[in-house]
């Protein structure tokens, strides 16, 4: 079998900065291009346009692929040489790493970021890569990535970036599209979490019980009794039964008998306090933690960092210098109104948000909408839970992408009472329209675009951030 690091030399000698990506938009002059299977379609489809953008070297795996170009190489078992391919070619050893990995439907995002933020109040270098971008300490904003979890080419580019730092943790987002395909083939955790599972992305997964088996993949790749489970999800609790124990700690607020337990004795915007038992040890904290989700999330970025480093790692974290990451169950400062914007975009996240808020307030207005081009059947349920637990609802636009509107909003609103319900396309005016009923001591809840800059409407993508259109109300 062919083995690709034969390449490396001659790669080196013509290019200062390598450029390798499986990805044809991204090709560059000199690029060595990947042609691997994708979702519909294989890379080798564009191998010949990808030579003509510049790519100088390509390998591919695909059998009935064939061509005379001498710079052109058939693999078999390419994802395979993938990572050893690039640690050697950017001169990488991730054993100077220690992988933090998190999935989970709600609460990746923070839970990462706090970690991460953990991590530097260590005086420890981390680089976190999530929805939010790519951030090293050393960065002073977020880097954009084009998923979730980018595959092994842009974390592996991060890193080569990033060298200078020294040896680090990485913190990483790990989603289900990522572990089905694969995308971390050869990457090893040192510890992850897998946070909760609910009904999500089954326009991919078709089924509840394939997501399920996504998510568990995670334990594949991560080292035995390193992966901290949530028993209290009923969905994992339901599927623990049937895993290899040795992988797995478990966690929980219901069952003591359980590695980790949480108990939280307050939980409001003002103060939180609650404590973590594992074993004979009990770690207490009053912080401005809230709300209780996102104890949770800090709970297993907490674990994740005591299963690596050990409980006398706790006293140098400055708890309560930790921050949300923006968009996350975020209160907006510096204006006369309660106005909250978070990232939730399915009915477990809502019911999260807005469970958590709605006692605290006379009334609850919430803007939402659904995304376009994705699992449709989870549309009714959101818009369920938002009238629920919200006192009125203003349905607009969310990235409908090439969906329309009309089509999205006639999806939600099936077999819902729309006595509560507002709607309204434009996502400016539907913002303006809840403000404008805002009085005191009542609160908009702004869901779904939570830190994003863009807004996907027929198929394009326009500037549009939740928090500049509240800016332009208050300030």
């Amino acid at each position: 079998m062919l083995q690709i690091n034969t390449f490396i030399e001659n790669i080196k000698i013509e290019n200062i900065s390598p450029h390798v990506t499986s990805f044809s938009k991204d090709i560059k002059q000199n690029s060595v291009f990947f042609a691997l299977e994708g979702i519909n379609c294989h890379g080798s489809d564009f191998i010949v346009d990808e030579l003509s953008r510049g790519a100088s070297l390509v390998f591919h795996d695909d059998p009935n692929y064939k061509s005379e170009e001498e710079n052109i190489y058939f693999v078999s078992s390419l994802e395979n040489q993938i990572l050893p391919f690039l640690c050697e070619l950017y001169e990488i050893n991730l054993s100077k790493y220690k992988i933090f990995g998190f999935t989970g439907t709600n609460g990746k995002t923070t839970t990462a970021y706090l970690c991460h933020q953990m991590l530097l109040s260590m005086s420890m270098n981390s680089i976190y890569i999530g929805t939010l971008g790519f951030l090293s300490n050393s960065l002073k904003k977020f880097q954009e990535t084009r998923n979730t979890t980018p595959d092994l080419f842009s974390i592996l580019h991060y890193l080569f970036l990033n060298k200078s730092e020294g040896s680090q943790n990485i913190c990483l987002e790990v989603s289900s599209h990522a572990l089905k395909q694969n995308r971390l083939k050869g990457l090893n955790f040192d510890v992850s979490s897998i946070l909760n599972i609910e009904s999500d992305h089954l326009d991919f997964h078709q089924n509840i019980q394939n997501y399920i088996a996504s998510k568990l993949m995670i334990s594949d790749i991560t080292a035995d009794n390193n992966v901290i489970i949530n028993l209290d999800s009923s969905r994992i609790k339901n599927e623990y039964k049937d895993v290899q124990k040795s992988k797995f700690k478990s966690f929980s607020q219901v069952d003591k008998s359980c590695d980790f337990f949480l108990s939280i004795d307050q939980c409001n915007a003002t103060n939180s306090i609650f404590s973590l038992q594992h074993e004979d040890k009990l770690l207490s904290f009053s912080t401005k933690m809230f709300p209780d989700f996102n104890i949770l999330n800090f709970s297993f970025a907490l674990i994740s960092i005591l299963n690596i480093y050990g409980s006398k790692a706790f006293t140098d974290i400055k708890v309560n210098k930790l921050r949300l990451p923006k968009g996350r169950m975020e209160f907006i400062s510096n204006i006369p109104k309660n106005v909250i914007i978070d990232y939730a975009h399915n009915a477990d996240g809502f019911k999260n948000v807005l469970n958590s808020v709605n006692t605290q307030f006379d009334r609850v207005i919430s803007v939402f909408g659904c995304g376009g081009d994705r699992d449709r059947e989870k549309r009714p349920l959101m818009l369920e839970t938002a009238l629920k637990y919200s006192d009125l609802v203003i349905f607009t636009s969310d990235n409908s992408r090439t969906e329309s509107f009309d089509s999205i909003s006639k999806d939600a609103t099936r077999g819902n009472d729309l006595g509560n319900v507002v709607i309204i396309e434009d996502r400016k005016s539907a913002i303006k329209k809840g403000a404008n009923l805002l009085k005191d001591n009542e609160c908009l809840i702004i869901l779904g675009k939570g830190h994003e800059l863009t807004q996907e409407e027929r198929g394009k993508k326009v500037h549009f951030s939740d928090h500049e259109v509240i800016h332009e109300i208050y300030i």
